[in-house]
């Protein structure tokens, strides 16, 4: 199971019921879920049993599958393509908000890799029409060697200029890249897993904090979340962010980090 995890201080975890309620109130109005159909909404949170993030994305990948399968059918019967590109988007926009907010879990992960199958089924008839363009890599010759020279030697200038303390540098992706080669010799996004390199800040650097299985398909011990990372960064700036909040366009307090908090092994 992967319920969502407890909010910080000053929040509340809301109860299923109130998630449907406040996504109803967005579907079709407010982004992300401003293109959801609110029929398409209403009959998911119909299926929705619980605030499992695998529950909650087989729910959305269903209605995704649906639309596509759909497009699929009105492709093959030689439909216009701005009718595809809708239809297709459908099942794209139904596919996203399965892994909204981001792919931490398995079935969030499957979610969004259908997303993108959707999205490029819909890219071939967007007028003018996308293309995807691959970038090879080549192991990362000539991409990794340029990148660690010009990260230490910011490093380095830092300490030597007595700002290692004030300024925080940090490293990372958007995403991790999956443990094994996809059939076409690259890899796809991973949630699961992946690396973050913080340097100064005042920070207690120089150690590894969590570990991944042998196979860096997932963590094994003191597994840590992009939340947690931000709240790190806050935490540098003198920001509580588990404390600070907006509110949204009912009022409702939204918290900088609402799930996360400083990782104790780099400020304690």
């Amino acid at each position: 199971m992967n319920a969502e995890a407890s909010k910080p201080t000053g929040s509340r975890v809301r109860s299923l019921d109130e998630v449907k309620a406040e996504f109803m109130r967005r579907a079709g109005r407010l982004n992300p879920f401003e293109d959801i159909k609110r029929e398409d909404a209403q009959r998911v949170m119909d299926a929705l049993k619980s605030l499992d993030k695998d529950h909650w994305a087989e729910e959305w990948s269903k209605l995704g599958h649906e639309y596509e399968a759909k497009g699929d059918a009105a492709a093959k019967a030689g439909k216009p393509g701005k009718e595809l590109a809708e239809i297709y988007m459908h099942a794209f926009d139904a596919c996203r908000v399965g892994r909204y907010r981001t792919p931490d879990s398995a079935g969030k992960l499957t979610a969004y890799q259908h997303s993108l199958r959707m999205f490029r089924k819909a890219a071939k008839y967007f007028d003018p029409p996308l293309e995807i363009i691959e970038l090879p890599f080549e192991g990362g010759k000539k991409l990794i060697p340029p990148f660690d020279a010009a990260f230490a030697a910011l490093v380095d200038d830092l300490h030597q200029r007595g700002l290692n303390r004030k300024v925080l540098v940090i490293a990372m992706g958007e995403f991790g890249r999956t443990p094994r080669m996809n059939p076409e010799g690259g890899r796809d996004h991973w949630g699961n897993t992946f690396n973050v390199a913080f340097a100064g800040g005042g920070l207690r650097t120089g150690q590894a904090v969590g570990k991944s299985n042998p196979r860096g398909e997932y963590p094994v011990d003191r597994p840590l979340g992009p939340q947690d990372v931000t709240a790190t960064v806050f935490h540098h700036l003198g920001i509580d962010a588990r404390k600070v909040s907006f509110p949204d366009a009912t009022g409702r307090p939204i918290y900088l980090v609402e799930d996360g908090e400083p990782i104790r092994e780099l400020i304690g």
